[in-house]
This record gives C-alpha cells, sequence and structure tokens, in this order.
C-alpha cells in the first residue's frame, strides 16, 4: 500500500525537479556579490573568484575572443597610446576592482593575443572596448505614460556586436550589493566590470550605443585627446549612485568620451536619450518631443527609439546610412502606441525581435541579447543567443522577475527543489495520516 501511495509521489517529484532543472539552465548564469563589507580590490576579487568557479577556462575564452576581435598591431597601438588616457581619468576604485581580479584569475603579463593566455593589460582591454573604438551597436525603444500600459514605463534594448562562441558562452548577469541599500544589476559577462547595459533597484536603467554607423575604430583614431572618459564605467557609476534620470544625466554628461555615444536612460516615469558627440563636445538630452530630424522620431506621444545616429537638431546629422533610416522607419511603424492603445510587454517584445525588413531587421543575426525592462517591479525579459549563434524562430524571452531581492545563489534551484520536495514530503505526509486514520476508525466499527 505504501509504496503504491509513494510511487505517483516519486514520479510527481522527478518531473518538477527536471522542470526547474531545465527552466533554470536555459537562463544565464546570476553572480551575487554582496559588497556592503567589501573594498573595491575585494569586490573584484569576489567577482573573479565567482566567475572562475563557473568558468574554470575563463581567461583561454576571452583571450580567443579578444584574438578574434583585435590584430596584434592594433592591441599594442591600443595598450601603448589609447589605454593609458582611459586609466588616468578612471575612477579610483573602479581600477582597484581590475586590480582585484588578477588575485583570482591566472594573468600573466605577456601581451600575445591567441596564445590561451590572458594578460592584465587585455583583460583591462575587455573592459573598455567601448571606449577603444569598438563599441556596441543595436537599437532601443522606450514608452511611458498614457501611451504605456498602467503608465508604467517599458524599455526595450537590442545588442548587435561581432561574437564569438567564447564570448556568448561567457554571458552572465552580475548583480552587486552596495552599502545604503543600493543594488546594481550588470547585464553581460563573466568577470566584465564595465556596464553596458544594466539598471538598480532604484528603477533607473542605462545602456550604451554607439552614435555612428561605420567603422568605429576610425573616429576613435580621430579623437586622440587627452582627458578621455570612460563611457561604461560612467554607466556603472550612475547606477551605484543615482535613482533617476535627471540625476543620471549629470553624471554622464559634461564628460568627454572617445566616440559619439547614445545613452539610453529610463526610469520609472520615463525615457530619454542622451546624445554625446565627442567632435562637438557636446551631450543633450533627447525626449520624445525634442526638435530633431525629420524622420528622426515618431508622431506618437511618450515614446522614443534610438538607433546608431543622433537624431536632435543641435547635433551633427550623421542618420544617413541605410541599416539606421530602415530601422527608424520600422520602430515607427510599429509602435502607434497611445491611451486607447498602450504598450505592453507582449507588444514590445513583437517590436524588439521583429525580423522584417532583410538585412536592416531590429532583431538581426548579430543581435546578442535583446533586454525589455519594466523599472516599476524591476523585472527583466532577457534573450541571449546562444553559443552557436542559432536563432530560433521564434525567439523567446527569458523571465527574471526577482534577481535583486535574492543575495546568494543559495536561493536558485536548490532552494525551488527544497521548497516543492518540502511540499511533497507533507503531502505524503498527511496521506499516511488520513490512511492511517481510515484503518483505526475501521477496526474501532
Amino acid at each position: 500500500m505504501y509504496k503504491t501511495l509513494l510511487a505517483p509521489l516519486v514520479i510527481l517529484g522527478s518531473l518538477l525537479i527536471s522542470t526547474l532543472a531545465a527552466a533554470e539552465s536555459q537562463k544565464l548564469p546570476i553572480i551575487y556579490i554582496d559588497a556592503t563589507t567589501l573594498s573595491a580590490k575585494q569586490t573584484g576579487l569576489e567577482v573573479g573568484r565567482q566567475s572562475k568557479r563557473l568558468f574554470p577556462n575563463i581567461e583561454r575564452r576571452y583571450d580567443i575572443h579578444l584574438k578574434s576581435t583585435l590584430s596584434q598591431s592594433t592591441f599594442n597601438d591600443i595598450v601603448q597610446h589609447h589605454l593609458p588616457t582611459l586609466l588616468q581619468t578612471l575612477d579610483r576604485q573602479y581600477k582597484e576592482e581590475i586590480n582585484g581580479i588578477s588575485g583570482a584569475w591566472q594573468l600573466v603579463t605577456n601581451n600575445k593575443l591567441g596564445d590561451g593566455k590572458l594578460s592584465l593589460d587585455e583583460f583591462k582591454v575587455l573592459n573598455l572596448l567601448p571606449d577603444l573604438g569598438y563599441p556596441p551597436m543595436g537599437s532601443g525603444f522606450g514608452v511611458f505614460g498614457r501611451s504605456a500600459e498602467n503608465r508604467q514605463t517599458l524599455v526595450g534594448r537590442n545588442l548587435d556586436m561581432s561574437s564569438t562562441p567564447q564570448l556568448r558562452s561567457l554571458q552572465a548577469i552580475t548583480v552587486y550589493y552596495y552599502k545604503n541599500d543600493n543594488v546594481v544589476v550588470n547585464i553581460g559577462f563573466a568577470g566584465i566590470l564595465s556596464v553596458v547595459t544594466g539598471y538598480n533597484n532604484k528603477g533607473l536603467f542605462l545602456s550604451l550605443l554607439s552614435a555612428r554607423n561605420m567603422n568605429p575604430y576610425k573616429q576613435f583614431g580621430e579623437n586622440n585627446i587627452e582627458h578621455l572618459h570612460s563611457s561604461v564605467f560612467a554607466i556603472k557609476k550612475a547606477l551605484t549612485d543615482k535613482i533617476d534620470i535627471k540625476k543620471a544625466n549629470h553624471i554622464l554628461s559634461g564628460k568627454h568620451y572617445s566616440a559619439d555615444f547614445n545613452f539610453l536612460i529610463a526610469d520609472k516615469e520615463k525615457v530619454e536619450v542622451l546624445e554625446s558627440s565627442s567632435s562637438e563636445h557636446i551631450s543633450k538630452l533627447r525626449k520624445w518631443d525634442s526638435d530633431t530630424f525629420q524622420d528622426s522620431t515618431s508622431d506618437s506621444s511618450q515614446q522614443i527609439s534610438v538607433v546608431n545616429c543622433f537624431a536632435l537638431r543641435v547635433l551633427p546629422n550623421n542618420c544617413y546610412d541605410p541599416n539606421n533610416i530602415v530601422r527608424l522607419s520600422r520602430f515607427h511603424e510599429l509602435t502607434k502606441f497611445n491611451i486607447k492603445n498602450p504598450a505592453t510587454l507582449e507588444k514590445l517584445s513583437l517590436v524588439m525581435l521583429d525580423s522584417n525588413k532583410y538585412l536592416y531587421e531590429i532583431f538581426n543575426t548579430k543581435t546578442l541579447q535583446s533586454v525589455i525592462y519594466k523599472p516599476s517591479n524591476n523585472s527583466l525579459y532577457l534573450y541571449a543567443s546562444s553559443i552557436n549563434n542559432e536563432k530560433k524562430q521564434p525567439p523567446e524571452y527569458k523571465v527574471y522577475l526577482d534577481i535583486i531581492k535574492k543575495k546568494s545563489t543559495n536561493f536558485s534551484l536548490l532552494s525551488l527543489i527544497e521548497k516543492w520536495f518540502n511540499w511533497i514530503l507533507l503531502f505524503f505526509m498527511i496521506s499516511i495520516i488520513a490512511v492511517f486514520g481510515k484503518k483505526n476508525k475501521e477496526q474501532n466499527i
């Protein structure tokens, strides 16, 4: 009798555990860093330890990726002439975080790409690639106010970039817990300390895009001057300290960056784009109703799109590439949101995963990650390209609803299994009690 009762429970438990394991395995790994009591160097060390634990040969993977991205001569030029300039203006805490990694990884002194080893200089270049002539491409869209369902801001960002199997295999989310109840989520790669796309527990979202659709290293060479600042570490600082667009803008604007950038910024109330021209030394916030070049913005209210060019009239008109023109047109076509047709998560996902307009798709073969973020409850929806870069149809977002609340990897799959196992055990015990109670009642009769 007990075997008969136990068998379906065991089967149910096995199926449940298998389902949970499969669901978790399809998501990116999450690295939790409790930095509330750590120094900057200790924070870097902990990031290094946890990423090394996840990927024991992480140094080799990054070395292979860097080899496919840069030639040895270009790398040597960067290390000799450009890297020192960026490091000079980098906040001390970020320098120490970078140095902290060396305590956990096997870093060498020889700067030879493709040797299967990673040097400290190579690691620094990996963190600063967006500022060294290789900025992230892609597109973004945000909607808020009456044009969004329940007036809750939604923002989407597609990260387009050339990648390797090694880089795709290292995709990860890193969650930092700082003092004063500040939490920062970095949607990127294991061990990489800089932030291209991220958000914080206050509902502030930031993402970097190139604002020039051309050979980025060429423009970087044009701006070989002193006192350049890192865009990706400026994003990290803004997410660590600030709570809304206005305050984030104080950190991001007024700095001289190595190339033309667009910063997609969202908070609980609105979405804007900070357009920063390196050649003109101008950074201006673009709102949905700002004065822009013709066909650069939508006619619909309280929504804004961004591609790899400027839209503001006060900045250089560089939005003539077909890739930008077609994608902007497609955004305008798909996003006619208003109070009668408000944007929802489902509608925005269709926009960000749109693959029409051959060769000029919003979601294309180079889309490495697609992010949708909802500031009101810090919910994250993320598509991450597979290691072999196979674009399954239709592509799917994985849901990350509560990663900010978790402070330890102990609360991941194992905690879910334990919770459900306890429920199964409780059900089993109640069943046993019921059976014995019925048997005793029959005997008494």
